[in-house]
């Protein structure tokens, strides 16, 4: 099943467009006009939760910030990361878990040992 996701200002448009690709129905904040290229956190979680995204961020000022009642923080630390790598990590994430069982889980960590 495709996931939703908002990905915040620090995320690459390449990996936008990978996930798309891919069958997701990703928005980047520069891409929504409530929002823009310099949101702030709370704005983006905001948007998030009416919106029933998941957020995708590489901000650890974001990670572990979030109320729990909004939908999972993705949240990948190395910013080496290619596009393609991300959206393998999002792919095996999602052959393992259900969306229930991924809506149970305040944060998640995409790290290379997904690969």
């Amino acid at each position: 099943m495709p996931l939703r996701f908002l990905l915040d200002e620090n995320v690459e448009l390449t990996v936008e467009k990978s996930l798309n690709q891919a069958g997701h129905d990703v928005v980047h904040t520069r891409n929504v006009d409530e929002l823009g290229k310099q949101s702030y956190d709370d704005e983006i979680a905001a948007h998030s939760k009416k919106t029933g995204r998941y957020i995708l961020t590489n901000d650890d000022d974001l990670f572990g910030e979030i109320d729990d009642d909004l939908p999972t923080l993705f949240y990948f630390p190395n910013q080496r990361l290619s596009a393609y790598q991300i959206t393998s990590i999002i792919g095996v994430i999602e052959e393992q878990y259900t969306v229930e069982e991924i809506d149970q889980q305040p944060n998640v960590r995409v790290v290379e040992s997904w690969l």
